[in-house]
C-alpha cells in the first residue's frame, strides 16, 4: 500500500517530467532531423509521428490530472 500523500507526490512528479521532457525531446529530434539530411518526406512522416507523441502526451497528462483530482477529493488515506 502507498500512503495518499506518497502517490498524489509521485504523480505530480511524473507530471512535471513529462511536461518538461517531451518538449526537450521535440527540440533534440527536429536537431537530428536537420543534421541527418533525411529526404524531405521521410523527415515530414517522422515529424508527424512526434506531433503524434506530442498529443497522446498530452491526452496522458490530461488523465493523470483526472487522477490527482479523485485521489485529492476521495477520503482515503491509503491506496
Amino acid at each position: 500500500m502507498i500512503k495518499k500523500e506518497e502517490l498524489l507526490r509521485l504523480l505530480k512528479e511524473a507530471m512535471d517530467m513529462e511536461e518538461k521532457s517531451v518538449p526537450v525531446y521535440m527540440n533534440h529530434l527536429k536537431a537530428a532531423l536537420f543534421w541527418v539530411g533525411m529526404e524531405q518526406d521521410k523527415a515530414e512522416k517522422v515529424k508527424e509521428h512526434f506531433k503524434y507523441l506530442a498529443a497522446c502526451s498530452t491526452k496522458h497528462q490530461n488523465i493523470v490530472l483526472e487522477v490527482i483530482d479523485k485521489v485529492t477529493k476521495e477520503g482515503r488515506s491509503a491506496y
